[in-house]
């Protein structure tokens, strides 16, 4: 096991740059995005509800370290999952919780984590547009993150409830926060494999899941098929030295899943990141001009396709110029977002610097 995960590890480090996106970093692309919006979630208010993201702290991984196991337990020889050994293919298999959630497959995939939402189909967020247009879309009733083996930090809970997770050992927490302005919600860590964790963790308190239906859904987490991650837009140039560090088709907060979303982050080797996510106009502050592109605050970039329908943001964290990101929206070409088969697979989204 030690040296199939040196292997596993050494491969995620020379595959990609050294780590910089990690569930922290998801959270505050979401939480910035978001507090930029007018939007509203129905039965909700105000800005604390839109801030919603992950607890960072617990959540965040660390590549390379190999907790121990919870005090007076081990994981079975026989995983629950097993990761692709590509830092960027997700194989999450989607699964139903007997009609009442539903958990997606991988909607976020990274080099030390992939993530699934757990939507209520029963129960979907409402957006009224100024016109008085109702836009429905899911909002995760939970988040599943299940970490490559040694990726993750699980001393948060050792203080839960101990739980069982078809023979593998867990922890259960009754208050977990997981964003600001909102209080903490159940969530279950479990050991899915030797040295490897998964987490579900509520997101949406109307009501939150309860142990039985979350446990429920741990159970569920199958390896379904290996796929490459899709995007609904290609970009024909990057800057220099830009490579792929993570992509999915959920808001980078994990929070909410949108008709035709798409989401890449690019990074340097310095670490410089930049944030590309594609989602339908009527989701969006920035109202544009159909195929164009434009910057209406510094480090902070739109385009619109010619239909006028859908989309792009470029988020440069304040450190990449307009200048690069508006070369990199005006090079984008749209597929067809609301058809899924139309979308460009990762390895040919987004080209080589």
């Amino acid at each position: 096991m030690r040296s199939d995960l040196a292997e596993l590890l050494r491969e995620a480090r020379t595959a990609v740059p050294p780590p910089r996106f990690d569930i922290e970093d998801a959270v505050a692309a979401g939480r910035r995005r978001r507090m930029r919006r007018r939007a509203g979630w129905a039965g909700t208010t105000g800005a604390a509800t839109l801030a919603l993201g992950l607890a960072a702290t617990v959540l965040a991984p660390h590549l390379g370290r190999s907790p121990d196991p919870v005090a007076g337990s081990a994981s079975p020889r026989t995983p629950q999952f097993a990761f692709p050994a590509d830092p960027l293919i997700g194989n999450i298999q989607a699964a139903d919780l007997e009609g009442t959630l539903r958990m997606s497959g991988t909607v976020l995939v990274a080099p030390t984590f992939q993530a699934a939402l757990v939507t209520r189909p029963d129960l979907p967020g409402v957006r009224i547009e100024d016109d008085g247009t109702r836009h429905e879309y899911g909002i995760a009733a939970a988040v599943v993150v299940v970490y490559r083996p040694g990726a993750f930090d699980a001393a948060a809970f050792t203080g839960g409830e101990p739980v069982s997770v078809d023979g593998r050992p867990g922890r259960y927490l009754t208050s977990y926060q997981i964003g600001t302005g909102r209080p903490g919600g159940p969530a279950v860590a479990w050991q899915y494999a030797e040295y490897a964790w998964a987490v579900i963790a509520a997101t949406d308190q109307r009501p939150a899941p309860s142990l039985e239906q979350l446990l429920g859904l741990a159970v569920a987490l199958r390896s379904g098929e290996p796929r490459v991650p899709s995007l609904a837009f290609r970009l024909g140039t990057v800057p220099a030295g830009f490579t792929v560090q993570a992509a999915g088709t959920a808001d980078p907060g994990l929070t909410v899943s949108l008709p035709g979303e798409s989401f890449v982050s690019l990074v340097n080797p310095g670490g410089q990141e930049i944030a590309l996510t594609l989602h339908p106009s009527w989701w969006g502050e920035h109202h544009g001009t159909a195929g164009e592109a434009s910057c209406p605050q510094q480090g902070l970039c739109y385009t619109t396709s010619p239909d006028g329908k859908w989309q792009v943001e470029a988020d440069g964290r304040q450190e990449a110029g307009d200048d690069e990101l508006l070369a990199m929206l005006r090079s984008i070409t749209f597929a067809d977002p609301a058809n899924p088969y139309t979308w460009f697979p990762l390895t040919t989204a987004v080209p080589s610097s």
